[in-house]
């Protein structure tokens, strides 16, 4: 049977002239198929005759009972799959930077050419890869001292050796193609593999023998300065993306292709470098004075950036740039990357943070996926196009690079809270507590990021097609609720114990009675404010604040999002009034004793129920801020902009809808105070 045929029963084509590589393609597949299994048996998917199992457990050195050889072989289970995934992960985002264009072959096999499944693909293979190397490199290499030293060295050589052989034949004879038309410069698909297997020889080994990855002293230098460059290229590059949108194009061209995007990864490598040079050669300065170490590394970035960056670009990119350059304000976003970069390397030395182990490092990030989960689906659900526009940051307005770039533009906002606000969550702060912090921080954000900054990254970054700014659709809510679910979810993953308050503890469902109190004063509000607008108002106002909502269809809907609006607006009042009420009800007590008249007015209200009286005083004075801030100026305005409606000309001065948010805030302050009092 020629090589030809062996190729057109499957399917796939074929190519006569290259009979002589159809072995080594079929004994590749044959070995990949036989590491398939012996995954699957490695892990326990399926189970194996006794020889296999001994072929699995051999090279353990030592005779085991069964007991032992249980436990062997649940942690030869757990260091396979480690080993799989991880090597699997590292090698493929290794092969997507170096040889982009290799991935989008591979992914042709699965009848689509886009590097997502080219990586889908070569984690298939990876995986494959590992079982075979369980069953046979792992097997001649001894136990004992330096046993993950000699295994990364084995993986390194298994990995780029037979996975290089799969990508520089087996993919070309499966496409119909030569292997130079496929891969012209194969160094950095053999590179791919390589990482592939010293990452998953690695991680076997260390999993196997129970010891860490990584030396304690290297994973948190690694990690904080991982951090720290990111913490410079969020500065810095978001600067030079609002100063010089096509500067970064042209660094771009210094590593491949003159994107943006290509431009902070070489940002990122650099400071990567300037981290180490700074542990090297100022590591206790930068620890001792993190701030004016960061000025000098901006001076010296500065410099790099005018001088060194356009010769760079002239020499390896081929576009001749002036020297220095010309256009000086591009020093500003140089000297923010080296001060963002040494000033967060610094003071993460100062404070012997371990970012790995770290429990509010551990918090941050599962308050960054809930936050981030919750945020991204009501961004989707009623926001699609600001969602898409966000993925033309990482180049391409797709949904599930909006979701990406969504997580991205939010990391700073999690590092936020978790920094200022989440440093003095104590035990005695509840996740609602805690939440209504992070829900005004969200607030802020939302204004600052969300409105101006990213409608302006995203212009820089798709100079052809403008983007309005700026952004004040529905996109912003997306925001200020991220704000409340992360820090609600980062007080709630800190071994902080339970909160203690005043209150008995109510059902699971709610959590306290203060959020009890919140929920029943927001719908107690809501109900008598929305009555108001619905009958002195009139019903049309009802829909205008539907409108905003994408809720205006109906009166029913229009009701729903009266009832959302006013939960947010709740959520507000809680957090102005969270730990102030006692001081407000003292204060209310010593002013109503100086007055005659307010003495005989409120004295009997304030001796039944001091708390309730007070809040509904303060949640008449919000009531009052709301009807000027967001009735009579706010919703015309929004109204108009974001919506097919049209209320006229700002300020609203129609009296059912102010008297309705001046009821609304009464009678959300008087639910409060009352089911907290009672």
């Amino acid at each position: 049977m020629t090589h030809s045929n062996v190729f057109g029963r499957a399917g796939v084509g074929g190519n006569p002239g290259r009979g002589a590589d159809g072995r080594v393609v079929l004994a590749l597949l044959g070995g990949l198929l036989a590491g398939a299994l012996a995954v699957l048996v490695a892990t326990g998917v399926v189970s194996a005759p006794d020889g296999m199992e001994g072929v699995l457990t051999a090279g353990s050195g030592m005779a085991m009972s069964s007991g032992t050889q249980s436990a062997t072989g649940n942690r030869k289970r757990r260091a396979t799959a480690y080993a799989g995934l991880t090597g699997a992960l590292a090698g493929a985002v290794t092969t997507y930077f170096v040889s982009a264009l290799h991935l989008r072959y591979m992914g042709t096999i699965l009848q689509s050419g886009s590097p997502t499944r080219g990586m889908f693909l070569f984690g298939i293979v990876a995986l494959a890869l590992t079982g075979l190397y369980t069953v046979t490199g792992a097997k001649f290499v001894g136990r004992g001292s330096g046993f993950v030293r000699r295994s990364a060295t084995t993986g390194l050589a298994f990995g780029g050796i037979l996975g290089g052989l799969f990508s520089l034949f087996v993919v070309p004879a499966l496409i119909g193609s030569t292997p130079s038309s496929i891969d012209p410069a194969p160094t950095g698909v053999v590179l791919g593999w390589a990482v592939f297997g010293l990452v998953m020889g690695t991680t076997y080994a260390s999993v196997l023998s129970e010891q860490p990855v990584l030396p304690a002293y290297v994973r948190r230098n690694g990690t904080r300065a991982v951090a720290s460059s990111l913490a410079g290229v969020y500065l810095g590059g978001l600067a030079l993306i609002i100063i010089r949108p096509p500067h970064l194009r042209f660094v771009g061209t210094i590593i491949a292709s003159g994107t943006q995007q290509r431009g902070l990864i070489f940002l990122l490598l650099v400071g990567l470098l300037l981290t180490l040079t700074i542990s090297r050669v100022a590591g206790v300065r930068a620890e001792q004075a993190p701030f004016s170490t960061g000025v000098f590394a901006g001076i010296g970035m500065t410099v790099f950036g005018l001088f060194v960056v356009p010769a760079l670009v002239s020499a390896i990119g081929g576009w001749p740039l002036q020297v220095p350059i010309g256009y000086f304000p591009i020093a500003f976003g140089y000297f923010l990357f080296g001060l963002g970069t040494a000033a967060s390397y610094g003071l993460l030395r100062r404070r012997e943070i371990d970012l790995v182990t770290d429990i509010r490092s551990t918090a941050t990030l599962k308050g960054l996926l809930a936050g981030g989960t919750v945020g991204g689906v009501l961004l989707y659900v009623l926001a699609l196009p600001h969602l898409l526009w966000l993925g033309t940051i990482l180049r391409s307005g797709s949904t599930g690079r909006g979701f990406l770039a969504w997580f991205i533009v939010c990391l700073p906002l999690a590092v936020i809270i978790a920094a200022v606000p989440g440093r003095r969550f104590e035990a005695g702060t509840s996740s609602l507590d805690a939440g209504t912090t992070g829900l005004i921080y969200g607030l802020v954000y939302a204004i600052v990021a969300g409105a101006a900054l990213v409608p302006t990254v995203i212009d820089g970054v798709t100079p052809l097609q403008p983007y309005p700014a700026p952004y004040v659709g529905l996109g912003l809510l997306a925001y200020v609720v991220f704000g409340f679910v992360f820090a609600a979810v980062y007080r709630d993953s800190l071994p902080l114990g339970e909160p203690q308050t005043d209150f008995d503890a109510v059902g699971a469902g709610v959590g306290s009675r203060r959020a009890r109190a919140y929920l029943f004063g927001s719908t107690f509000g809501g109900l008598v404010g929305g009555l108001t607008i619905y009958h002195l108002g009139g019903p049309v106002y009802m829909r205008y604040i539907g409108s905003l909502f994408k809720l205006g269809g109906s009166f029913e809907m229009a009701w729903v999002a009266w009832f959302i609006l006013s939960l947010v607006m709740g959520g507000l009042f809680v957090a102005l009034l969270r730990n102030k009420l006692d001081d407000y009800v003292n204060s209310l007590i010593m002013t109503t004793s100086r007055n005659r008249d307010l003495r005989q007015l409120l004295q009997p209200a304030l001796k039944q129920a001091s708390v309730t009286t007070t809040a509904t005083a303060v949640g008449l004075a919000y009531g009052v801020a709301l009807a000027v801030v967001l009735g009579a100026v706010g919703l015309p305005l929004l109204v108009e902009n974001l919506t097919a409606f049209s209320m006229g000309p700002a300020p609203n001065l129609d009296g059912g809808t102010l008297l309705g948010f001046v009821l609304y805030g009464g009678f959300l302050g008087a639910g409060y105070g009352l089911m907290l009092e009672f």
